[in-house]
C-alpha cells in the first residue's frame, strides 16, 4: 500500500477544528413495495439499484462532499475518495 493510499483511522485529527466530521457512506438504494418490505426476513437478499463498481455517496450531516469506490483494507471495508465537492476540498 503506497502512502497515497494509506487509510485515513478515526483516531487521527486532520483538521484543526476541534470537533469531529460524522461521515456516512451512502452504498445504494431501491424501493419495495410496502408487502414485500414486511415479508422481509433474515437471510433475505436486496438488490440496489447501483451497480457494484459504481461510486457511493460521501455525506457529512444530510451534505454531499463527495464520492468513492468501495474497496477492503485489511479484511475491512474503506472508501477511496475519487471526488470531492465544495468546502470539504479545503478540509481533505
Amino acid at each position: 500500500m503506497s502512502s497515497s493510499e494509506t487509510p485515513v483511522h478515526d483516531d487521527v485529527e486532520h483538521t484543526t477544528d476541534s470537533a469531529a466530521a460524522q461521515l456516512t457512506i451512502e452504498l445504494g438504494q431501491t424501493a419495495l413495495d410496502r408487502a414485500v418490505a414486511e415479508q422481509l426476513q433474515p437471510g433475505a437478499l436486496i438488490a440496489l439499484e447501483e451497480f457494484s463498481d459504481d461510486p457511493v455517496a460521501i455525506y457529512s450531516g444530510s451534505k454531499l462532499v463527495g464520492r468513492g469506490e468501495v474497496l477492503l483494507i485489511d479484511g475491512q471495508l474503506g472508501v477511496r475518495i475519487t471526488e470531492l465537492y465544495g468546502s470539504a476540498t479545503q478540509q481533505a
